[in-house]
């Protein structure tokens, strides 16, 4: 039943907010929820905003400069821009992630509200689901107008007169790995904050639980804790292994330089 609750309330947007508003009496409360409805409102308000703009400005650049084959220049641009939306999106991932942790446990606090507390206790929760669902909706509205800019340097740099780079092939190189490693990272984060929200669900889940576990199961407890620390040892030390790996590549590299200049300084 938690599912489906987690799944029908991310993907309702605010109409929810909306309709509390409506059917909540208290004034304080519904003054909360039209500021929570509000901020959203202007975060997409503002998203709308870049992407008319982006679109005047794109539109202008190209009736003064019709497109042109991808240049390495743009190239280099649109290898940034790519980061930046996997960044962005990443962003509205953990959001999510984040708001699926709250809205379970407020959902779980009224579960395990006491009667005399229960309304007190329904009016809180109700208040942080509702901010949780924004958070989401504000951080797609954030992300929608990061990506609209991204994409509007990429078309704008379309138009422009070629620029002249040095070594443009290593040039490009370089921006396709600092893009590479942004897009990681921002998979890691999304994964980490997912595990993070699972567990989050199910400590509150099992917040007024307190299972007796059999000498059987208790053993197969251990045994898989066990598993676990010794897996993460084992990726901790790969990670160590990876990164000497790594910076004996890049002091064979600065030494080449290193070793070349003096031999130029020499002549």
């Amino acid at each position: 039943m938690k599912n489906l609750i987690l799944l029908t309330l991310l993907g309702t947007s605010l109409t929810f907010a909306n309709q509390t508003v409506e059917t909540n009496t208290e004034k304080e409360f519904s003054s909360y929820l039209s500021a929570v409805v509000d901020s959203v409102e202007d975060a997409r308000k503002d998203a709308l905003e870049a992407l008319d703009e982006m679109v005047k400005k794109v539109d202008l650049a190209r009736a003064d400069n019709p497109a042109q084959e991808d240049s390495i220049s743009t190239q280099i641009v649109e290898t940034h821009a790519i980061s930046e939306i996997a960044k962005n999106t990443a962003d509205v991932e953990i959001a999510k992630a984040k708001a699926i942790a709250k809205i379970s446990r407020a959902i779980d606090d009224i579960d395990q509200a006491k009667p005399e507390l229960r309304q007190s206790v329904e009016n809180d929760s109700l208040a942080i689901i509702i901010k949780a669902v924004a958070s989401v909706e504000i951080a797609k509205a954030k992300a929608s107008k990061a990506i609209v800019k991204a994409t509007q340097r990429v078309e704008i740099s379309k138009t422009a007169p070629q620029k002249t780079i040095e070594h443009e092939k290593e040039s490009l190189i370089i921006a396709k790995n600092i893009a590479a490693v942004q897009i990681a990272q921002s998979v890691a984060d999304v994964e980490v904050a997912r595990s993070e929200s699972f567990i989050d669900i199910a400590r509150s889940s099992m917040a007024d639980i307190t299972p007796s576990l059999s000498e059987e199961d208790q053993i197969k407890f251990e045994e898989m804790k066990a598993k676990a620390t010794a897996n993460i040892s084992s990726y901790l030390a790969q990670i160590e292994v990876l990164k000497a790996e790594v910076l004996t590549k890049i002091a064979t590299e600065v030494a080449k330089v290193e070793i070349a200049e003096t031999g130029m300084a020499k002549k």
